[in-house]
């Protein structure tokens, strides 16, 4: 699951609501199709239609919300934010799921506040991809977390605004499946248009060779029991796909 896509809407929300902080680039986002191992009981092209079919399904839509929530399509943008090379790829990655035979995403909901939710999902041919991908990330985000919070507040402090708060921090997942992790992403910041505090939570759950993640970002409005909820329910869904994979 890709940081970029997490960190840098946030980022750049406080930005336009702060100050007129140097833009970057828009950039849509295409499914990573990796190189999938050979199957034995199911053609390449059947585990990629069975995969296509399986993602979609585990997504978050429109109908997971009450009344007055509306979706949109996700828009993603660059920001130069300067990070060692290793961690550069990491955060700037284009595939939500490097390696995985089919990925997508939901649209981004929202409702009358600041708050959005969004989801993700990658299918990959084996556990033991998912796995490889899985422990990939766990190592990437452990050791570059603290040189993007660094980098982050660096970034705010060139624009002017006060960053007393840019922090990642482990938080317990309400997610079940194989592997679980839940982190959440702090901003406290004030500038010339006036102060911003916001949290963005990311549930990652994996079942088998589908991952998924679920992100929302708390205004300080939000409802953590419905966050509850809809991870529990990409959870299921997550676990339901993987049952329908074939061999």
């Amino acid at each position: 699951m890709r940081i970029h896509a997490l960190a840098i809407p946030i980022l750049a929300a406080a930005c336009v609501s702060l100050a007129a902080c140097s833009g970057g680039k828009s950039n849509g986002t295409t499914p990573s199709t990796g190189t999938p191992t050979p199957a034995k009981t199911a053609s390449i092209e059947a585990f990629k239609a069975a995969a296509e079919r399986a993602a979609n399904s585990t997504l978050l839509t429109i109908v997971d919300f009450s009344k007055g929530w509306q979706g949109t399509a996700q828009h993603h943008s660059d920001l130069d934010v300067p990070l060692s090379s290793g961690c550069n790829d990491f955060f700037n990655q284009r595939a939500n799921y490097a390696g995985s035979i089919f990925e997508n995403e939901s649209d981004e909901f929202s409702a009358k506040n600041e708050e959005s939710v969004s989801s993700d999902v990658g299918i990959y041919r084996t556990t033991e991809l998912a796995e490889q991908a899985q422990t990939q990330f766990t190592d990437m985000f452990a050791r570059c977390r603290g040189e993007m919070e660094t980098a982050f507040k660096q970034y705010f402090t060139d624009q002017g605004i006060d960053a007393s708060t840019v922090s990642f921090t482990d938080i317990p997942s309400p997610a079940r499946g194989d592997w679980t992790h839940a982190f959440k992403f702090s901003l406290a910041l004030q500038g010339p248009g006036g102060s911003i505090q916001s949290d963005t939570y990311i549930n990652l759950v994996r079942t088998g060779r589908v991952e998924a993640s679920l992100s929302y970002t708390d205004d300080g409005t939000f409802d953590h029991q419905m966050g509850d909820r809809l991870v529990t329910t990409l959870s299921d869904r997550v676990a339901a796909a993987e049952a329908a994979l074939p061999e």
